[in-house]
């Protein structure tokens, strides 16, 4: 009777075994899934393991891993979180790993807190679940696709010499106002002195007065600014360089927003893993707006798409350079400084050239 009774246990583990080892991971459902996808730096944020088995079999073993970047920090007290159900998770050598079983129809969801302290794009590209037969023998390894991906904004410079940079710029803006006849409203027309812009002279009514004569313009346009990002350059310092310029541009955009000032903003910089097809933001404000240049300024690499006196020259030639321009670029001089500096004198428009030397007196 005994030996029978044994006999039938064998049988029964030869069949679960063999079912387990066939069926271990065909049932099996995993994704990985991040809380945010937009950070501040240091700001916490989760990623979320879930695991579920469809099948009518129990799964007594699963081994997962996630390559991870190297910048990613736990928000842990140790190397290990224990979650609720009883399974741990292990930050290894950039992985996140662990083991759990699930009964038929159950679900596991693992919740891990972590931060990123640098800027920029970061990626999760796998999820590699491994299932283990009953008896432990045999582990088989599956693949699923689990990209997800993270765009961590630069940091703020301090605000306070910002606020003085951009109230000197907007000071002059509103004085220019008054100075330099803003050509929107043409309220009438008188006689030519010499000193206007030839652009100013109206040709219909000088010819019908015999006379030369010149449009007489109102000052009706609302300060509008333009914040450049030039990423042009080389030398061993320039990633460090650029870096500190991203964070004046987002301090700069910053101010704006508050000041509720108009602004649009263009940059070089090459973007990674960008859905945005253009590297120009047209005149707005609002959260939108504001967002989208904070998701392209954490997406910016150190490699620029074009020179930027090409930049400069198209924007002077498409005329989209507000009133005020806030031209960031990793060097005092260089032949993109040099045709903003020309456009500025001969449009007349305030500008302001911010560099990383500033910052570091901050």
């Amino acid at each position: 009777m005994k030996l029978l009774f044994v006999l039938v246990l064998v049988l029964l583990a030869a069949l679960i075994q063999r079912q387990s080892d066939k069926r271990c991971l065909q049932a099996l459902e995993a994704s990985l899934q991040l809380s945010r996808s937009q950070v501040e730096p240091g700001e916490e944020f989760t990623l979320i393991l879930t695991l579920r088995n469809r099948g009518r079999w129990i799964l007594p073993f699963l081994r997962y891993w996630i390559p991870v970047p190297e910048e990613l920090e736990p928000h842990v007290d140790s190397r290990y979180l224990h979650s609720k159900q009883g399974h741990f998770l292990d930050v290894q050598q950039r992985f996140l790993s662990g083991t759990a079983w699930l009964f038929p129809r159950q679900s596991l969801t693992i919740h891990f807190p972590a931060a990123l302290e640098k800027r920029g794009y970061y990626t999760f590209h796998t999820l590699t679940v491994s299932g283990g037969d009953f008896l432990g023998l045999s582990e088989r390894p599956r693949s699923f696709d689990a990209f997800r991906d993270i765009v961590v904004y630069p940091q703020a410079a301090p605000r306070q010499e910002i606020s003085q940079v951009l109230g000197g710029l907007m000071g002059e803006i509103s004085v220019r106002r008054f100075i330099q006849e803003d050509p929107v409203l043409t309220l009438g027309f008188r006689e030519y002195t010499g000193k206007e812009p030839m652009k100013a002279i109206s040709w219909t009514q000088s010819a019908r007065r015999n006379q030369l004569m010149v449009k007489n313009f109102d000052y009706t346009v609302d300060p509008s600014a333009s914040v450049i990002v030039n990423v042009d350059g080389n030398g061993p310092d320039l990633p460090a360089r650029l870096e500190q310029c991203f964070r004046l541009a987002r301090s700069v955009c910053q101010e704006l927003e508050a000041r509720h000032v108009n602004y649009d903003f263009r940059s070089n910089a090459v973007t990674t893993g960008s859905r945005r097809a253009s590297d120009y933001f047209p005149r707005g404000l609002g959260y939108g707006h504001y967002s989208g240049i904070l998701e392209y300024l954490g997406r910016a690499t150190y490699e620029a798409r074009h020179s930027g006196r090409q930049m400069v020259q198209a924007m002077a030639s498409d005329g989209s350079f507000g009133h005020g321009i806030l031209f960031i670029t990793p060097w005092e001089t260089s032949p993109a400084v040099d045709a903003v500096r020309r456009y500025a004198t001969q449009s007349g428009s305030s500008l302001r050239i911010l560099t990383p030397k500033e910052e570091t007196q901050w």
